[in-house]
């Protein structure tokens, strides 16, 4: 992974290029990094990860549709510290309550 600084051309860019590498914005810096290559078939356990992640994410999107719950998401975001983003407290909230 390697992070970009101070360049105008690859300021604020995002996503992949050439299915080989990537650009991601975190904390107002663009870092590049090296997609992995999947080596074979997914273990169940592994399928049974990704699917709690989509029930958990459905959630976190319903939950910040809606104002109020969005705002409460918000201050649960703030007041922890740990969280940057509402969905990411939404997120957490629900991938462990699964």
């Amino acid at each position: 992974m390697s992070k970009v600084k101070d360049n105008l051309v690859t300021e604020g860019l995002s996503g992949k290029i050439g299915g080989r590498y990537c650009f991601r914005n975190k904390n107002g810096k663009t870092i590049l990094y090296r997609l992995g290559v999947r080596s074979g078939e997914m273990s169940d356990a592994q399928l049974e990860v990704q699917e709690k992640f989509k029930l958990a994410a459905a959630q976190a999107r319903a939950d910040l549709k809606d104002a109020t719950k969005k705002a409460e998401w918000e201050a649960v975001a703030q007041s922890s510290g740990k969280y940057s983003t509402a969905f990411g407290a939404a997120m957490s909230h629900y991938y462990n309550t699964l």
